[in-house]
């Protein structure tokens, strides 16, 4: 035997084995050859965060580099719901017993008329058993956790909207009616979660579009999952780098960049001249709003001190002993309430906030505390013009008297829009929610406080801020911010 040739052979099979191996795992790229995987395929899954807040870094997305971690050690499940009479309800919804639903939902809505969440089931249940013929959405919204009453905001306004179309008839499309179906599911605020979310309705490929998420940190991270071909309309999320989250995103609430400069000319106005700027640079929403406040105050000469802190993680009084006459907090409104009663020691002071702050729970958080706290946001029940009194009056005829707040308008807006993208669509298009949205940008749909018009990146043009205060444990609007 001639070794001088076996014993290379022999070493070129071994290198060829080792190449082959690697190729089969998925570790190496061979030319114009797709890597084969071997095993079962999984959804790749986030690496360990390194703080567990429901609000947590910007993720990975055009305009940003951060990795996307979820918090730890928080289920990641999107269908769980707050109360275990809305998640039975949505069990039996699951498994199609849809008497049933109608049944259980009827005894929760006597008790509770403004849980619009047993609602949708009630309506998906009701659609069944009338066999008509349905077209389906999603909304993906913060059903649990610290921006739960957001979630039950944004699921009100929501289906005030498939209400009226479905109380309507349906929606008419190319001579055929269809009632509307909705899908929710809990993105608990959390990106990780946010991002099962977006697979979930990717998956179900009966919803043609998701109304959602709430923050712009979830948006961000469930971006690329819906830029594979699910159009989503995001009610309130306004962080500037969701202009350039993908062709599929789109929102009804205009950029932090208009919202932060607004609230930098209203302290001013109200005669501060020094404000303190407190904002946490791992949340999206925080840090946008921040940017845009500064940048503006630089440009009218309000002078400000900026103060890093870590949302939900306020212990300590930050500002106090600085020499300012006003506070922003650029959070949301368990940040401002635990800052107000650190602070209550403290002579008073003008304390500001933008959208995330608007809630209830300010009151129930803050207490007393929140007294004076000025807030901008989208819309507000107490204003006069005659779209926001209806929509006023018709939510509240819905939902047994209970007055509606800005994120349920935003919704509202967001899901009529939608809707009605279906029904502009070209006929026979094959994206045809994404095709209609996109007729917004020349031709503009019904909105509460403005007509509804996308830009070429689908931002809303010509949404105004309205200035509200905290007076007596609830809000009163100061009118439209400069």
């Amino acid at each position: 035997m001639n070794y001088r040739i076996l014993i290379p052979l022999v070493l070129i099979l071994f290198a060829g084995y080792l190449v082959y191996t690697a190729y089969s795992r998925g570790q190496l790229n061979l030319p114009g050859i797709e890597p084969a995987i071997s095993g079962p395929v999984t959804t790749p899954t986030s690496p360990t965060p390194n703080t567990p807040t429901p609000n947590s870094p910007t993720p990975n997305s055009p305009a940003s580099t951060l990795p996307i971690t979820p918090p730890s050690p928080i289920e990641i499940n999107p269908t769980k719901f707050a109360k275990a009479e809305q998640a039975a309800i949505w069990q039996l919804v699951k498994d199609k017993r849809w008497g049933e639903v109608v049944t259980a939902a009827n005894v929760v809505l006597a008790k509770t008329p403004t849980d619009a969440l047993t609602r949708f089931a009630r309506e998906r249940a009701l659609n069944e058993l009338t066999r008509v013929k349905t077209v389906s959405f999603g909304i993906s919204a913060p059903l649990t956790g610290n921006l739960k009453q957001v979630g039950e905001a944004f699921l009100q306004g929501a289906f005030l909207a498939v209400n009226d179309i479905n109380k309507a008839g349906g929606l008419k499309k190319n001579g055929v009616t269809s009632k509307i179906n909705i899908s929710v599911l809990n993105d608990a605020a959390d990106r990780a979660t946010a991002l099962n979310v977006a697979s979930s309705f990717i998956e179900d490929k009966s919803v043609l579009g998701v109304v959602g998420p709430y923050s712009s940190s979830t948006l961000l991270a469930a971006a690329p999952v819906y830029n594979s071909g699910l159009p989503v309309l995001a009610p309130a999320a306004t962080n500037p780098k969701i202009s350039l989250a993908g062709e599929y995103i789109y929102r009804v609430a205009p950029s932090d960049n208009q919202q932060g400069a607004s609230l930098a000319r209203l302290v001013k106005a109200r005669g501060h001249k020094n404000v303190a700027v407190l904002f946490d640079e791992n949340d999206a929403y925080s840090k946008g709003l921040a940017d845009a406040f500064t940048l503006e105050a630089k440009n009218i000469n309000l002078a400000i001190s900026p103060f890093k802190i870590e949302l939900n993680k306020i212990t300590q009084v930050t500002v106090g002993n600085y020499a300012v006459d006003a506070v922003f907090i650029s959070g949301y409104t368990n940040d401002v309430a635990a800052f107000t009663k650190l602070e209550a020691g403290y002579p008073k002071r003008e304390v500001f906030a933008g959208d995330g702050a608007y809630g209830q729970d300010l009151f129930q958080q803050g207490g007393d505390t929140v007294e004076g706290v000025i807030v901008t946001t989208f819309w507000h029940s107490t204003l006069n013009d005659p779209k926001s009194k209806a929509f006023t009056k018709k939510f509240e005829a819905l939902f047994g008297g209970g007055t509606p707040n800005a994120n349920a308008m935003q919704a509202y807006d967001a899901m009529r829009t939608m809707i009605e993208a279906l029904a502009r669509a070209p006929k026979g298009s094959l994206h045809p929610v994404k095709d209609g949205l996109d007729t917004f940008r020349t031709k503009p749909g019904e909105g509460v406080t403005a007509p509804i018009k996308f830009d070429a990146n689908g931002d809303v043009v010509g949404r105004p801020f309205v200035a509200i205060q905290a007076k007596n444990k609830k809000f009163v609007a100061l009118g439209l911010a400069p």
